[in-house]
């Protein structure tokens, strides 16, 4: 069963990180919206950034996205599970099929929803749910399509409750599974129940809430039946009872074995868990620092003066993916030991210049970089360790960049900022993650894409402008100017309106190394004339064989590096610069053709 999980953030980011990462092992994909936050709120691995939209706005966009899947489930930043990450899941699994689900709620909430009412732990099937916790079958997403304009949030989730009671949907309150809301409120009550009577009120006339709602606010009064649902096996009641307490001893190190270390209290842990699991030789110790969390496998968990000892003595690699009031200390101390430390740009603390007394790194992939590379170069690993002691440096060997990196060139102008959150949501669903996105107006700076891109916080899209684009350039002056900054080991062309499919970089990248060819063409549909003189050309699969100016487009190629900034950027001939560039690299250079269909030109 396909469940779309989404946290709706709004300048909490710490505890949105939180909630995604609890979730994400148990569901298949968990979102992290992120609405109309301040630029430093904005919580890393956003994947829908969004001006402040509220309840409303959040959910179109999923209903717009997720339909196809089996349940969508929303949650907001303000709660704290009660339950394991599994037995939600299990939950919404075994209540299918259902229009509206949702946990019971502990601290703020309805009376129909308080936890104490379910005292035996079952589901009911009930009228009305509340939303802040809700769950909509697939089912439902695809009758409704959108929520109701002209209400922030107000009225929509017992709309939803009542379209599916119309539909022959159950509505299922799971008392199998509990969520804590706090009790604090952060929105004007008056306001927003006047808009709901203003907005519904207009569609069903002033006695909606009785009439069309059926609202109870009674436990009993909402009650229609206890739901059948499939069985579910529960293990704990409460999550935090279900953590192994640590080790307080870590195995002793075999002769010539590597120690990865971190200093945390749980809220920086999944993602080192990620990044340390890729490197199986690497003997991990973790010093727990504040709240208790769970034996990880495969790593040791250490406290208290000794577990420090211990951390400094055997530390060959820090990683630290999350610095805060917890740890900051202990992350001085081991930057002071002079242990290389590989830390997230945003936590550093400014205590690191990048490359000569540690490492910096924006994503996950970059992360596992560097551990590669000091788990693999003594003289990296001393070189980090001598520049912040203080001691002479010895001479540097060449770092050996990522063999599968790829820079992806993104040319933009008066761009609306959905269709360029589509251009980067494209880049973050392909099956490989070593990639840089250079997304560059083509003339000025454009305020509300820099903001856009602050908002999407991720470190791999790095937003820039020109001021050398003439009118009519179609963005070869951005394109030109991008290629003389890229890193990556290839190159692609890829326009802020245009589609790629997930496995477009690995497809590509597997037939260039396998070909040892100078660059890849793939086929792609395209939607738009081919020259400027096609008028109502119906949609075309361009195969990009031959190389030739009119028969291929920028989306199509892949290129190296090295080969593409010989040839350059032709901004000559305006409309048709991109056909001669890619004629001309075609002319000098060898290409492999790939078969399939990896883009769309819209």
């Amino acid at each position: 069963m396909r469940i779309k999980v989404a946290v709706l953030n709004h300048n909490e980011p710490e505890r949105t990180e939180n909630i995604h990462e609890f979730l994400r092992g148990a569901f298949d994909e968990v979102e992290i919206i992120d609405s109309g936050s301040d630029s430093d709120k904005v919580p890393a691995g956003v994947t829908i950034a969004l001006p402040n939209v509220y309840w409303t706005g959040a959910w179109n966009e999923l209903l717009a996205r997720y339909s196809d899947w089996d349940a969508i489930w929303m949650l907001p930043d303000d709660i704290e599970f009660k339950n394991t990450a599994e037995e939600y899941r299990q939950a919404i699994e075994t209540a299918m099929p259902f229009g509206c689900w949702s946990p019971c709620i502990e601290g703020r909430a309805h009376p129909f929803m308080k936890a104490e009412n379910f005292v035996d732990g079952l589901p009911l099937e009930v009228i009305n749910s509340e939303g802040m916790t809700l769950a909509v079958s697939g089912e439902l997403a695809r009758d409704v399509q959108k929520l109701v304009e002209g209400s922030a949030g107000y009225g929509q989730d017992f709309w939803l409750c009542f379209r599916s009671r119309k539909m022959g949907l159950r509505n299922i309150l799971d008392g199998r599974v509990r969520i804590f809301h706090e009790e604090e409120i952060r929105y004007d009550d008056e306001k927003w129940l006047a808009e709901m009577n203003e907005v519904f009120g207009h569609l069903y006339g002033p006695n909606f809430r009785e009439e069309i709602f059926e609202y109870r606010e009674d436990f009993q009064g909402n009650t229609i039946r206890v739901a059948e649902v499939g069985e579910m096996k529960i293990t704990v009641s409460e999550a935090p009872e279900a953590l192994k307490g640590p080790s307080l001893v870590a195995p002793k190190k075999e002769p010539g074995q590597l120690t990865l270390i971190t200093v945390d209290n749980g809220w920086g842990i999944p993602e080192f868990e990620r990044i340390a699991r890729k490197f199986p030789g690497l003997r991990k110790l973790v010093l727990r620092k504040g709240l208790s969390f769970r034996d990880i496998p495969g790593m040791t968990v250490v406290e208290g003066d000794e577990g420090k000892r211990q951390l400094l003595e055997d530390g060959d690699i820090a990683l630290f993916t999350k610095v805060g009031d917890a740890n900051v200390q202990e992350y001085k101390e081991v930057l002071d030991e002079g242990i290389p430390v590989i830390v997230r740009e945003m936590y550093s603390q400014n205590l690191i210049d990048h490359e000569k007394t540690g490492f910096l790194y924006g994503h996950e992939s970059w992360a596992e970089g560097w551990v590669k590379e000091l788990s693999d170069s003594s003289s990296l690993r001393m070189r980090t360790r001598s520049a912040r002691l203080g001691m002479p440096v010895p001479d540097m060997i060449p770092v050996k960049k990522t063999d599968a990196a790829v820079s992806v060139i993104s040319p933009t102008w008066k761009r609306d900022g959905r269709v360029i959150s589509r251009c980067v949501d494209c880049l973050k669903l392909q099956t490989m993650n070593q990639w840089e996105q250079l997304l560059c107006s083509n003339g000025p700076h454009e305020a509300h894409v820099s903001q856009l891109i602050d908002r999407i916080g991720d470190g791999r899209v790095i937003y820039s402008h020109t001021e050398n684009a003439q009118e009519g350039d179609f963005g070869n002056v951005a394109r030109k100017e991008m290629l003389e900054k890229v890193l990556g080991k290839y190159v692609m062309f890829f326009d802020d309106d245009n589609i790629v499919f997930p496995n477009y970089m690995e497809r590509m990248i597997a037939a260039l190394e396998e070909s040892g060819a100078d660059f890849a063409v793939c086929r792609v549909m395209h939607f738009g004339p081919l020259n400027e003189g096609e008028v109502g050309v119906p949609p075309k699969v361009l195969s990009g064989n031959p190389v030739k100016l009119h028969h291929i487009d920028p989306l199509q190629v892949m290129v190296k590096t090295e080969v593409m900034k010989e040839i350059g950027w032709d901004t000559e001939v305006g409309y048709l610069s991109d056909g001669h560039t890619l004629q001309a690299l075609g002319e000098k250079f060898t290409p492999v053709h790939i078969d399939d269909i990896l883009g769309i030109h819209m």
